[in-house]
């Protein structure tokens, strides 16, 4: 997939996630949700994270943000349930 093509695909995506009745955004959270492991963050994590909104600049807070979500994402994608 092109970064064209994923950048496209994403837009698309918030477009509809991010629009309309409030309880229908919130079902759509919750069936996308269903049959993932729950997000477990440390205390150390979250003041990190939090500490990553100070950051003058969208790069510096994703620089930021994005150790402590790979973290994260590694960590879940460790306890999924395997596809059988």
């Amino acid at each position: 997939m092109t970064r064209l093509v994923l950048a496209v695909a994403c837009l698309a995506e918030i477009a509809v996630d991010g629009t309309g009745e409030t309880k229908v955004r919130r079902d759509r959270c919750a069936e996308w949700s269903k049959g993932r492991p729950p997000m477990k963050v440390s205390k150390a994590d979250a003041t990190a994270a939090t500490a990553c909104f100070t950051k003058s600049s969208c790069g510096e807070r994703i620089g930021c943000w994005a150790p402590i979500t790979e973290t994260q994402m590694a960590a879940m994608a460790a306890s999924a349930p395997k596809k059988k």
